[in-house]
C-alpha cells in the first residue's frame, strides 16, 4: 500500500492514507499524503465519496467499507484479495 499511495502523490494526486501503523503513517507522510490514523487498519471512519480507494485489510469488512467509501463511479481496488475475473476500473 505505501508503493500506491507514493506514486499517486508523486503524480500529483490528492491522497488520503488510514491506517493504524503510526511507522507508516509517517512514511505517507513524508510522501506529501494527507494521513489519518484509525483505531482498527481497514476501517474508513465513515469518510465517503472517493474516487479511487485502494483497500489492503483483506477482509470482508475492509471490502465493505471501501465500497462504502466511494463516490458515485468510484473504483476500488483491493489486490490482496483473490478472486474470480472481474471487469477492471474504467
Amino acid at each position: 500500500m505505501l508503493y500506491t499511495a507514493g506514486l499517486a502523490a508523486a503524480h500529483m494526486a490528492e491522497v488520503e492514507y488510514a491506517d493504524n501503523d503510526r511507522g507508516r503513517l509517517t512514511i505517507v507522510a513524508s510522501f506529501g499524503a494527507r494521513v489519518r490514523a484509525v483505531s482498527k487498519r481497514g476501517s474508513a471512519g465513515g469518510r465517503s465519496g472517493y474516487d479511487l480507494v485502494v483497500e489492503t485489510a483483506s477482509n470482508t469488512r475492509g471490502l465493505r467499507d471501501g465500497l462504502h467509501a466511494l463516490a458515485p463511479a468510484g473504483c476500488v481496488s483491493a489486490p490482496a484479495i483473490a478472486s474470480a475475473p472481474t471487469q477492471g476500473c474504467p
